[in-house]
């Protein structure tokens, strides 16, 4: 009797343990890295624009100032 209940013990903790694993673990962290990845992707475009930005600013100055 003794061994049928633990057995039973055993079984029951098994498939409670079992029953509580989450596999979607892996699917929100790849989404992340996706997000973090386009966004990183924007910044570098928008840096680029402020470069050029820059860069045409200083040329208006410098012949504004008559190329000095």
């Amino acid at each position: 009797m003794r061994k049928a209940i633990a057995l039973f013990a055993v079984l029951f903790v098994a498939v409670v343990t079992g029953a509580c694993t989450d596999d979607t673990g892996d699917a929100p962290e790849s989404n992340i890295l996706e997000t973090q990845q386009q966004a990183l992707e924007r910044a570098r475009g928008v840096e680029q624009d402020v470069a050029d930005a820059a860069k045409r600013q200083a040329e208006e100055i410098e012949r504004a100032e008559g190329g000095r």
